[in-house]
Formats: C-alpha cells, sequence, structure tokens
C-alpha cells in the first residue's frame, strides 16, 4: 500500500562508502571507534578528564589521520571486515 514514506537502506557491504567516510563513535567507555569493520579504538577518556584543550586538539588531530590511514588499509583489504569482538549494540552504531 501507498503510505507516503520513504524506506532508504544502508548497504556497506555490496556499496562501501570508505573512502569518503567521516564518521567517528564515542563508546560509553571513553574509547573513539574509527570504524564498525575494526576494532580500532583510541581512548580520550583521560584527556577528557586530566588534559588541556591544547592536549585534546592534539589528540583529535591524530584521530583524524588516524581514521584516514584506516579507511586507506581498509580500501587496500577490498573493504573487507577484521574478526570484530565488539558487537554492534555494544557501540551503539
Amino acid at each position: 500500500p501507498k503510505l507516503g514514506v520513504k524506506v532508504g537502506f544502508i548497504t556497506p557491504i555490496s556499496n562501501p562508502f570508505c573512502d569518503g567516510c567521516s564518521k567517528l563513535r564515542l563508546t560509553a567507555e571513553g574509547k573513539i571507534k574509527l570504524c564498525l569493520r575494526t576494532d580500532e579504538e583510541l581512548s580520550v577518556k583521560e584527556i577528557l578528564r586530566y588534559g588541556t584543550d591544547e592536549d585534546l586538539d592534539e589528540f583529535l588531530r591524530k584521530v583524524l589521520i588516524a581514521k584516514e590511514i584506516s579507511n586507506l588499509n581498509i580500501q587496500k583489504s577490498n573493504y573487507a571486515f577484521s574478526d570484530c569482538v565488539r558487537v554492534m549494540t555494544s557501540i551503539g552504531g
């Protein structure tokens, strides 16, 4: 039936978009997850608790570089998934 709504699907397996992805996720444990395809995470908790604004700025610059490298490595592996330990519900995807 016509409901007047649009439905879309994210198809990262058949149509990967890693090369243009700029998404980062912050976990409840204070870690920044670079990609859902890998287990790579960088802890920001200590910097947020005890660091300076300059420390956070430097950390975020490193995160952005790591994200770019992660995207390139995923492309080089033909968009393969690593054996991720975390399940999607624990990430908040």
